[in-house]
């Protein structure tokens, strides 16, 4: 039929498009948690606050709505006749991971170098977890514009730290910093598959956003006293910085979109497209809200300007073919 390609094509632009925007609004979520732990609140609490808010608003929502309850009833089914792989529940513990990071390299090393080490490792991975077929729209061929995507993105990441390198502008905390952030990036993509799964398997994103954030809270609530990230201040204490606290209301966005637009743009694609948001959030946040020791630089304009050249390499082939190889449209 005529009309199904244009279709494909319109629900794959819509579902870039709310990618992109969410990438971008995500570095609010980290500028304020790297503010809180400035302040002196413990990253660990931070990300059990930040969670637990992102759980709460997913039950609300849930509770409010007849159709949620039913793909609640459905994920339940389908985990006792064992269509659910256990695995997809442990996205929460990669969510867990990403938002304690926040608080831990962002004042280190300021949003921007802090996206770029987590969009790092998350475009590396992304190409394994395509090829395995991990995500909901099964395996994908790792095609030669999709492959050099993924280099241009890596590509962009080194070009944006080139200058502060060769100015031995990053010390050893600076640099241990980043590696965190690098291993939760290499996590998102596997994350990102776990909670398309679960949105597939109950038919609503909701859903799979609310085991990954349950999962998260719980974990961290349990073993955050004993990890050696200390913070001497007492959350929510006194109203001036409550506000910091409503940046996980854009983690929640970014977990919701990934976890339908996963089904139509590819755990590749979604990356690549995720890494040009994130790069220019991070941009607009360290010019708007500098961190100290962490500035802009023209080789982080330049980063940032190949990663939206990876988004055109990376979406032009499946553009073309309207969409061959994604989940049909609905």
């Amino acid at each position: 039929m005529r009309g199904q390609p244009r279709t494909r094509r319109a629900v794959l632009l819509i579902a870039g498009v709310t990618t992109f925007l969410a990438s971008v609004g995500v570095n609010l979520q980290i500028r304020a948690n790297s503010q809180l732990a400035t302040e002196g609140v413990s990253p660990t609490r931070i990300a059990v606050i930040n969670m637990g808010l992102q759980f709460l608003c997913v039950i609300i929502v849930v509770f409010a709505s007849r159709r949620l309850r039913a793909a609640i009833r459905r994920l339940i089914k389908a985990t006792r006749t064992r269509q659910v792989r256990p695995w997809w529940f442990v996205g929460g513990l990669v969510g867990a991971l990403v938002v304690t990071s926040m608080g831990v390299v962002g004042p280190l090393v300021g949003v921007a170098v802090f996206s770029i080490a987590l969009v790092a490792g998350q475009t590396t991975s992304s190409l394994a977890v395509d090829r395995w077929g991990l995500g909901p729209g099964g395996k994908r061929q790792l095609t030669g514009a999709r492959v050099g995507a993924a280099f241009i993105a890596i590509c962009a990441v080194v070009v944006s730290v080139l200058d502060r390198i060769a100015a031995n502008a990053v010390d050893d905390l600076a640099w241990g910093a980043a590696v965190f952030a690098l291993v939760a990036g290499l996590l998102i993509s596997f994350q990102a598959a776990a909670n398309g799964q679960l949105a597939r398997v109950s038919g609503q994103p909701a859903i799979g956003a609310g085991v990954n954030f349950g999962v998260g809270a719980i974990a961290l609530a349990v073993i955050g006293p004993f990890l050696p990230l200390h913070g001497d201040r007492v959350p929510l204490e006194g109203l001036g910085d409550t506000w910091l606290y409503l940046g996980a209301i854009f983690g929640l966005l970014v977990v919701l979109n990934t976890a339908w637009a996963v089904r139509y743009l590819g755990i590749l694609l979604l990356t690549v497209i995720g890494v040009s948001g994130q790069m220019l959030g991070a941009l607009v946040m360290d010019l708007v809200f500098p961190t100290e020791g962490a500035p802009v630089t023209p080789a982080l304009i330049a980063g940032l300007l190949m990663a939206i050249v990876a988004v055109a390499v990376g979406s032009s082939t499946q553009w073309l073919r309207g969409t061959r190889g994604s989940a049909s449209a609905p």
